[in-house]
């Protein structure tokens, strides 16, 4: 049940009574801006037309909510409540009364036990804590409990000491202001004490007071995600028998407990929010491979995390958030020299988070070693940096993610999680999600611009890697670029005036080379603002010298040792670079990353979109063969090369004549592409296995037998361990792929 009463400050604070903010909540937040000058205004209006009097009738100022349950009602004893929700309100009106009553200290000190009696409880039932009327969370509680008795520190600007300076002033101001500050102050303690009306909810029993919390802060205004998150905790923790005291004082605040840390606003990627919450969104991510809504992001963790299937204990997600925590805000410290510091540091820089959550999972899992972590967030960081050069759409990224957390989570020992991350990329197989291979990148890098297809902090990135190269191969030290750095054009975006190409016949063509070549690569470097502005156009021999002269960069030393500059050899450093970036960051079938196994491969987020699946297996087949020709050896010849190109099996398809010949042929060379053709036993636990990742049968055949034709024996394996017919409830319903396809 729940009572509301409309109480004036006389009338919750008067009697013998404290109420008790849970340790779990928020520390004091309220500043003067938003809301301690607002409340002034509104106190000194109201008080200000009692001095004025004109014979009306003192009008109340209504102050808004709190909500209350009540904890204790021992005779004789101060009576507690337990406050649910309104503790920034009921704290900031007891601030005004302390500065209420600093003011009648010097003005009349006859006013200072009414005041008092309403900041403190006495009697022999209330020494100690009990003696405050609010007793606070354990952050704020000793500078509230210092107010209260008296202690003063004018320079304070913020928080509960700032509050109540604030208070003092201008309390002092308004009373002074008059000729006569009694009058003055008699009609300021009328309306603290009986003008300013609260509705005080008090809940009963019955009343599921988190439940009333959540709706009342869930959409907005003082709490962040990771509030509501620990409040929910520590309220199941205490309803299954734990000590939320516990669990709070030496688990979550050594954790969580910085609020100048963890609810500082932050950038992240395409999100500004207060670190808190960042971090909550990407541990939901983590614990549940399902992306987190940055929206309602405390509705999904209650939804996918505290009320999971099997429900884990409130406990054992402290315990389990708290240490991540930890391992999160580690990730700033890393030396920027080593495998974690670069991999974190160009995430940055790439202005990504998508891989935070998959970062987090290899940090957490205690039975991965740091040098098979490091190589898996290697191989995370190639297949992120060469999509990045390529240009690749980033719109399946949190599909991809998904799969990914969810493979890892499936896992009962992780101590192969680096196996399992590069078999996943490799397992890649669509246009839209696959590890570039070298040649791809390698093309993208000498024959096509770089400069306004991709960010200039990427280009550092880059530049920074070949920066790298160069000094390891000259066996020097490596000097860490300063910040703000530009892209500079050796030769220049507007070359015409100092770079005049000789008039001739082909002057045009000339011309069309040149600005094709000025946005390369090759062209580039990284200097400072200044300089780049006093660079400009200038003629090469003028860039020589200034370069040579103002930049200790290797990149730009070996630039300056060109004593010209034209296509031939922006060609030249461009092929050059791009070395540096592919050893960088190593492909698909590099040897660091061992040899191509079937240990694991994800669905590609386009299996299902691409495609059509067929109620009777996609092929028809007689005895496991399809139907009609196969494709010729110079027809799969085009095909790879096609698949090469970044086509799809549909696209090729339709291609090539709408023939489901082509169709079958063009999924087995997708598979060979990504070297998974036969690459799996064909067990009823593998075939199973492909199957739950969104797999087609014939994709699964590929993978399995090498021939995307012998739909019918995965689907027997699949029956073998699924039961009879369990073939047919897994299929998507969604038409067939050919006109000419029928029922078994």
């Amino acid at each position: 049940m729940i009572t509301p009463r409309l109480l004036t400050l006389q009338d919750m604070f008067a009697d013998r009574v404290q109420y008790q903010v849970p340790i779990y909540q928020r520390p004091y937040a309220w500043g003067r801006e938003e809301q301690w000058q607002p409340l002034w205004d509104d106190i000194e209006a109201i008080a200000s037309r009692q001095i004025e009097g004109n014979g009306h009738a003192p009008q109340a100022h209504f102050l808004g909510a709190i909500v209350i349950e009540l904890a204790s009602a021992e005779a004789g004893r101060v009576r507690t409540y337990s406050v649910i929700d309104g503790q920034q309100r009921l704290t900031t009106l007891q601030l005004v009364l302390a500065a209420l009553r600093t003011t009648a200290e010097t003005r009349d000190p006859s006013r200072l036990p009414d005041i008092d009696r309403l900041l403190r409880n006495d009697g022999r039932h209330a020494g100690g804590e009990l003696k405050y009327k609010v007793a606070l969370g354990r952050h704020d509680r000793p500078t509230f409990n210092a107010v209260v008795d008296g202690v003063r520190d004018d320079a304070a600007v913020e928080g509960i000491m700032g509050a109540v300076t604030f208070f003092t002033a201008v309390i002092s101001n308004w009373v002074d202001r008059g000729t006569t500050p009694e009058s003055r102050l008699d009609a300021l303690q009328d309306v603290l004490e009986g003008l300013l009306q609260i509705v005080a909810i008090q809940l009963d029993g019955s009343s599921d007071a988190q439940v009333i919390f959540e709706t009342l802060n869930s959409r907005g205004a003082d709490l962040t995600s990771l509030d509501l998150t620990k409040n929910s905790l520590l309220q199941q923790a205490r309803r299954e028998g734990a000590d939320e005291l516990v669990l709070h004082e030496e688990q979550w605040e050594p954790a969580l407990g910085d609020a100048d840390y963890w609810l500082e606003t932050v950038r992240q990627g395409r999100y500004t929010r207060e670190r808190a919450d960042l971090f909550l969104m990407h541990w939901v991510t983590m614990r549940t491979g399902k992306v987190a809504n940055a929206q309602r992001l405390f509705d999904d963790f209650r939804k996918n995390v505290l009320r999971a299937e099997p429900q884990p204990l409130a406990s054992e997600i402290i315990t389990a958030l708290a240490a991540d925590a930890t391992t999160y805000r580690s990730f700033e410290n890393f030396d920027p020299v080593t495998v974690e510091g670069r991999f974190f540091k160009r995430l940055g820089q790439m202005d990504t988070t998508t891989l935070l959550p998959v970062a987090l999972r290899l940090f957490s899992a205690t039975e991965l070693i740091a040098e098979r972590r490091e190589l898996a967030l290697q191989a995370l960081e190639s297949w992120l940096v060469r999509r990045m050069v390529l240009g690749a759409t980033t719109q399946h990224y949190n599909r991809l993610l998904a799969s990914l957390l969810t493979m890892l989570n499936r896992q009962n020992d992780l101590s192969h999680a680096d196996s399992l991350v590069i078999g996943a990329l490799r397992g890649f197989v669509n246009p839209t999600d696959r590890w570039p291979t070298d040649e791809v990148v390698f093309a993208r890098l000498t024959e096509q611009p770089l400069y306004g297809y991709i960010n200039p902090r990427r280009i550092r990135l880059l530049f920074e890697a070949c920066e790298d190269r160069i000094a390891d191969n000259n066996k020097t030290e490596r000097i860490a670029m300063p910040d703000g750095l530009t892209v500079e054009h050796a030769l220049p975006q507007e070359w015409q005036t100092n770079w005049r190409l000789p008039v001739g016949p082909d002057i045009e063509e000339q011309s069309a080379i040149r600005e094709s070549h000025v946005h390369r690569l090759g062209n580039l470097t990284l200097v400072t603002q200044a300089l780049n502005s006093a660079l400009s156009n200038a003629e090469w021999a003028v860039k020589r010298v200034e370069l040579a002269k103002r930049s200790r960069l290797l990149v730009n030393q070996r630039l300056c040792a060109h004593e010209t500059w034209d296509e031939a050899l922006i060609d030249s450093r461009s092929e050059e670079f791009a070395r540096y970036i592919i050893e960088t960051w190593p492909g698909p079938t590099a040897n660091v990353w061992g040899p191509v196994t079937p240990d694991v491969v994800l669905a590609s987020s386009t299996d299902d979109e691409a495609t059509e699946e067929t109620d009777d297996g996609g092929i028809p087949s007689v005895n496991g063969q399809t139907r009609g020709a196969q494709a010729s050896d110079e027809s799969r010849e085009v095909i790879r090369r096609l698949i090469r190109e970044g086509m799809s099996p549909d696209q090729i398809y339709t291609q090539m004549g709408k023939q489901d010949r082509y169709w079958v042929a063009a999924i087995e060379e997708e598979a060979r592409e990504a070297n998974q053709l036969a690459a799996h036993s064909p067990t009823p636990e593998v075939v199973a296995a492909l199957r739950d990742q969104g797999l087609r049968w014939e994709r699964i055949a590929a993978r399995t037998f090498g021939d995307a034709r012998r739909v019918k024996d995965v689907r027997r394996l699949y029956e073998e361990l699924r039961g009879q017919g369990s073939s047919h409830s897994s299929y998507s319903g969604r038409g067939r792929r050919f006109p000419s396809m029928t029922g078994e």
